[in-house]
């Protein structure tokens, strides 16, 4: 499942934005993966020139 949505966004998006993060702990409820496959993936935008929050 990690590498489907990993080509996904590497095609859509291009190599150079794509960007693996660390794991990192979450208070999300992921009781329908039991039944269906899932994967969690986050979107984002940033603007260097102003701020950046994160690296």
């Amino acid at each position: 499942m990690y590498e489907h949505v990993k080509n996904v966004a590497v095609s859509l998006l291009g190599p150079k934005n794509y960007k693996d993060v660390p794991p990192m702990m979450d208070a999300e409820d992921y009781f329908y993966s039991e039944i269906v496959h899932a994967a969690f993936y986050y979107i984002g935008v940033r603007f260097v020139d102003i701020i950046q929050l994160y690296e």
